[in-house]
């Protein structure tokens, strides 16, 4: 019985944080993210109880995730735009950086 007992209660407790991660994980994306883009998945009398957060990351890459031509080229000309020289270096890094993050996304 004892055993059992705390088999039981290892399980509740990895249950408990799981519970807690999952609803930590969809407090932010539902926070970082336009109600707008999500409302698909929210259930009106449940809200988002019954989302999982990476059901909310997949609509969310596969609803709005993909870049047009022009968007590409946009983006691609982005890095040749001037560096303000008043502004931190690491500014042109970041730049750089999340252009091309997301130009390599979409190939």
């Amino acid at each position: 019985m004892a055993e059992l007992k705390r088999v039981y209660n290892n399980n509740l407790r990895v249950f408990q944080v799981y519970q807690s991660v999952r609803n930590a994980l969809i407090q932010q994306i539902i926070s970082a993210v336009d109600h707008t883009y999500i409302q698909a998945l929210c259930v009106i009398d449940f809200g988002f109880h019954d989302v999982y957060p990476y059901e909310l990351l997949e609509h969310l890459k596969t609803t709005y995730g993909v870049l047009t031509g022009l968007e590409i080229e946009q983006h691609g000309a982005q890095l040749s735009k001037a560096w303000d020289t008043s502004s931190p270096i690491e500014t042109l890094w970041a730049r750089i950086v999340k252009i091309c993050r997301m130009l390599i996304r979409q190939s």
